[in-house]
């Protein structure tokens, strides 16, 4: 079981922890503090949620100024791990071995959920290897489940002409 600072956590507490220590620091649009827990390698991979693109960034300075220019309009919140979802796992990706936690959020507009990838750095301490924020619905509209019927009657195709 992975450990930190020489103490046996369950993945579940290693993973909320960080989860909370980001969500706190971008409550206080902290983009340095939000960054810092992050490896010094680390990835982030926006998919519209903080600033309606789709972008990579690697690296602290560069996801701290990613950061810097999106909390503001994003506001994310309510970091989480559902029941719903795979509980914190060690994994192997690309020959490392990470903690994955796949997670849910809020941001202004809508929803989202991410992939977390947690690593030790050389202190002990579990960084960001990898993270991904997806937006999954917006607030205020209609869910596909309600649109598909009248998308697919359109879509069907016209008999004898």
């Amino acid at each position: 079981m992975p450990k930190d600072a020489d103490t046996d956590l369950p993945l579940a507490d290693i993973s909320n922890t960080w989860l909370t220590d980001f969500e706190k620091a971008l409550a206080t649009e902290d983009s340095e503090a939000a960054a810092g827990l992050f490896l010094n390698d680390g990835h982030w991979r926006d998919i519209l949620a903080f600033g309606w693109t789709l972008d990579s960034v690697s690296g602290r300075d560069a996801i701290a100024k990613k950061l810097g220019q999106t909390i503001t309009s994003a506001r994310p919140s309510d970091f989480h791990i559902p029941d719903s979802h795979t509980p914190p796992r060690t994994v192997t990706r690309a020959g490392t071995d990470a903690i994955e936690i796949i997670y849910d959020f809020k941001t202004a507009v809508g929803t989202g959920s991410g992939v977390l990838r947690l690593r030790e750095d050389e202190d002990g301490v579990w960084r960001a290897w990898t993270l991904s924020t997806t937006l999954q619905a917006l607030d205020g509209f209609p869910g596909n489940d309600q649109c598909a019927p009248r998308r697919r009657r359109r879509l069907q195709p016209r008999m004898g002409r």
